[in-house]
């Protein structure tokens, strides 16, 4: 099971566009809602509880297949306020130890999955196994970045970060870079 946790950056000259702390979960009718602390009120919503373990800051969500946590707010403002602008980070706290295996993905942002997704962080592909991000552009398609492979899942608390300043896509693990990124 990959646990997440939350990754708290200064938003600098951009403004935050989301933050889920993955600490704990509230009942919301038949789903567990998990607020955005960004300001924004775009809940996570899980289908079932999530299983919380310790985390590298409080509690962690311990997500297993096939669980899943969805932004609930699926207007069109929410989904024009998560889709990324010129440059943009998606960052993680992420725990596992062995493979995960491919096509784990730890966030997303479009459809579901790598099924037409705008990005996504995730454990990498089948030819290309590991972790990578991806950033995908209607004009350019998708690219991938340098893939970090498999030296993270560790037991270990690991924080991934993925950008794209609009021309390249970068993978960091503890802040260091993956590769060169790609153009």
């Amino acid at each position: 099971l990959l646990i997440l946790a939350p990754a708290a950056f200064a938003s600098h000259a951009d403004p935050l566009r989301g933050e889920w702390h993955l600490d704990g979960a509230t009942p919301a009718g038949d789903d567990y809602s998990t607020p955005d602390t960004s300001g924004h009120g775009y809940s996570l919503l899980s289908f079932d509880p999530p299983s919380l373990v310790t985390g590298r800051f409080g509690n962690a969500f311990q997500i297993g297949s096939p669980d899943r946590a969805l932004v609930g707010d699926f207007s069109l403002v929410a989904t024009a306020e998560l889709q990324p602008g010129p440059r943009f980070t998606l960052a993680a706290w992420a725990k596992y130890s062995g493979n995960p295996g491919n096509y784990k993905y730890i966030a997303a942002k479009g459809a579901d999955g790598c099924i037409a997704s705008s990005y996504a962080l995730y454990t990498g592909r089948d030819e290309a196994p590991g972790l990578q991000f991806a950033v995908y552009e209607d004009d350019k398609g998708a690219t991938f970045s340098p893939n970090a492979g498999t030296s993270m899942w560790d037991g270990q608390w690991h924080l991934l970060a993925g950008t794209y300043d609009g021309a390249t896509v970068r993978l960091f693990v503890d802040g260091i870079e993956v590769g060169s990124g790609s153009p």
